[in-house]
């Protein structure tokens, strides 16, 4: 395995931990939000629980390199995804918001865990790619639902706020 490349591969993973438990922080705030749009937090409550796993799977992969969970870097991430979600609860269109954050991190996932996946393939840990690559799948199923339920919403959202209903969340 070649050094430099396992030391990136490593950096990569370090920050793939710290992006999943901003991500868990940011669907945990964005569920407990959305009061009118049940099908919307039905599905991010299921990936709340897709991403702990992705997190501990992640550091599952940092251990076999005998790296640690970058347990500062997580904290930061964190505390960043909750300002973001106090943000747009202050935001009259929250909900739309959050859906439209949430689309466009699940894209982000999915272009880190592709780098990641070359990375640990030319660094020759199959291991690390195999559980990526699952990660990235579950990524791609995220948007793929987020993008088919975006006009949906959208319209939802205009509707409720249309008839005077609590559209926000």
């Amino acid at each position: 395995m070649n050094k430099t490349t396992r030391a990136r591969l490593v950096k990569w993973l370090e920050h793939a931990y710290a992006m999943e438990k901003e991500a868990e922080t940011m669907l945990a705030v964005q569920v407990t939000r959305l009061k009118n749009y049940h099908v919307l937090s039905q599905r991010m409550q299921e990936h709340v629980g897709e991403t702990r796993q992705q997190a501990d799977a992640i550091a599952g992969c940092l251990q076999r390199h005998n790296a640690a969970r970058p347990a500062m870097m997580g904290a930061l991430a964190s505390a960043m995804a909750a300002i973001h979600a106090t943000e747009n609860a202050v935001m009259s269109d929250e909900v739309i918001k959050a859906l439209v954050m949430s689309y466009a991190f699940e894209h982000m996932e999915i272009a880190v865990y592709t780098s990641v996946i070359l990375a640990a393939r030319q660094a020759g840990d199959n291991e690390t790619a195999v559980v990526c690559g699952a990660i990235l799948e579950q990524e791609r199923a995220m948007a793929d639902w987020l993008g088919e339920h975006l006009e949906p919403t959208v319209h939802q959202f205009l509707e409720h706020e249309q008839s005077g209903d609590a559209a926000k969340r």
